[in-house]
């Protein structure tokens, strides 16, 4: 028997047919994976930015790698903070809003309403 994700639940894919697991066999399966160490899922030597790295060049390198969320790491090694897809997205947003605003204003339009 094969097992794969389905969404976020595990496919379970026999001879005879293929489906979701039900509930308790997915808590037992999770709680089987997760009865060893932090230490043995982490990921070693994780990519990490600074709080000074260009907004731009994370958000890329977080879409070529398919991050989720990268570490903010200051200059002593310490993690200061976690950046996420949606924190990205909102800066995204913030930084288009206010680029529109400023496209009105230089029209002399009043901005749109939000």
């Amino acid at each position: 028997m094969a097992v794969h994700l389905c969404g976020r639940l595990p496919l379970r894919y026999t001879a005879r047919r293929t489906s979701c697991l039900e509930s308790g066999k997915w808590r037992d399966a999770v709680s089987k994976s997760l009865a060893g160490t932090v230490a043995g899922a982490m990921s070693r030597n994780p990519v990490a930015v600074s709080p000074s790295s260009d907004m731009s060049s994370v958000a890329g390198l977080m879409v070529r790698r398919r991050f989720n969320h990268v570490p903010v790491i200051d200059d002593a090694g310490i993690i200061v903070g976690i950046l996420t897809s949606p924190d990205v997205l909102r800066h995204v947003l913030l930084r288009l809003s206010d680029a529109e605003k400023s496209v009105d204003k230089a029209k002399g339009e009043a901005p749109a309403a939000a």
